[in-house]
């Protein structure tokens, strides 16, 4: 039991599978002193160590013909062979060496060697008869053979996880990176490669172009978020829903610039190959701030180049405008103070060409203890994306 305990814990330890067989064996004679014929049992623990390979301590105990008892101790390899073909069950091979104490002529500790082979003929997931027959040897002479039949146990395989139920969404990849209807997905497919309906039809009854995938002329495909500005070889094209500008284009190389929200990505050296996709992905903009002097709600002369700047990349995004204030000073005049910078960075984007109905004044912010007091006096401008109904 102690060997039993000592597998089952180790194998929880290790993460491994164990094994434990009870056998009772029958010895024949070898030798001319009786050490090795008689009959016993023996308890056999194991630890998978790798695939069809396990390691094993195997003790046994019996009575000898010849009077007195032997105890042996072995550590063994067994390799099983073929574990996946046979439906019975499992055939293997095992061998290993230790140390076998005899009494026939006073208490000795000879050296052990065994080999031998097993069949565990299965009854259960869990539980398998084993016939195995055995050589043992104590290296100073002929060995004997030994027959054994015993039960062996290990834990049933567990079953694959069951497949989850098939799902009617298919994951577009990069760039779309997302999850879409099936119906969807197959027209989006269907856009990418210009592939029209008589040659998917023909693809399935051998009509039309007898299912040939038809030629893809080469097309330059910017990929930035709804409402950006993609100008292609001087030709302005505004991003669908999805943020994806598809344009036929020219084999060699070409200039992509990208405007939206605020900002203006221009790649340049793209290259454009004939019967492929070419895809270009731009960065998302991101919140700007604007600093204003101490007590003061007139933009800076170099602020207000920014302010230009913004406009004329803003697309067709809108803009959220929050003023902020330093610590110092009464709340109300603060309150006051930031609201005015507010209106005062509206009115400049309204006069660099952005409509006031796409500019949105929101509540004003505290001061931000991690900025010092000069970046505390300032307005963000945060950028927003035509659909996220008026979340920057």
């Amino acid at each position: 039991m102690a060997l039993l305990a000592a597998a089952l814990t180790l194998s929880a330890w290790a993460g491994t599978t164990p094994m434990v067989a009870i056998t009772a064996h029958g010895t024949g004679q070898g030798g001319d002193d009786g050490r090795y014929q008689g009959a016993g049992g023996g308890l056999t623990a194991g630890l998978r160590a790798t695939g069809p390979l396990w390691i094993e301590l195997d003790v046994d105990a019996g009575w000898l013909a010849a009077g007195g008892a032997r105890f042996g101790i072995a550590p063994q390899l067994r390799v099983f062979l073929l574990p996946d073909r046979l439906r019975f069950g499992r055939f293997s091979l095992f061998a290993g060496g230790g140390v076998d104490l005899v009494t026939p002529a006073g208490l000795q500790a000879l050296p052990l060697v065994q080999a031998g082979a097993a069949v565990d003929l299965r009854v259960t997931p869990s539980w398998a008869v084993r016939l195995d027959g055995t050589y043992l040897n104590h290296l100073d002479g002929p060995g004997a053979g030994r027959g054994g039949l015993g039960v062996v146990w290990s834990p049933a395989p567990k079953p694959p996880p069951e497949p989850e139920a098939p799902d009617t969404r298919i994951w577009l990849p990069y760039p779309v990176c997302a999850w879409r209807d099936r119906d969807d997905a197959v027209r989006y497919l269907r856009a990418l490669h210009r592939v029209e309906e008589d040659d998917a039809q023909g693809a399935e009854d051998g009509s039309g172009t007898h299912g040939a995938t038809p030629a893809v002329p080469p097309r330059l495909f910017g990929v930035g978020l709804p409402g950006d500005v993609v100008t292609v070889d001087g030709v302005e094209h505004l991003a669908g829903a999805d943020g994806v500008v598809g344009v036929p284009a020219v084999d060699g190389f070409t200039t992509v610039e990208v405007r939206g929200g605020g900002r203006r990505v221009v790649l340049t050296d793209v290259l454009v190959i004939d019967g492929e996709a070419t895809w270009v992905r731009v960065p998302a903009p991101t919140p700007q701030r604007l600093l204003f002097d101490a007590a003061s709600a007139v933009i800076r002369p170099d602020e207000a180049a920014r302010v230009v700047a913004l406009a004329a990349d803003t697309g067709v995004w809108r803009w959220r405008v929050a003023g902020s204030h330093s610590v110092e000073g009464t709340t109300a005049a603060n309150e006051t103070l930031a609201r005015r910078r507010a209106e005062a960075v509206r009115d400049a984007l309204v006069a660099a060409g952005v409509p006031a109905a796409s500019i949105d004044i929101a509540p004003s912010l505290p001061p931000d203890p991690d900025l010092t007091v000069e970046a505390q006096r300032a307005v963000v401008l945060s950028p927003v994306a035509p659909d996220d109904g008026g979340r920057p």
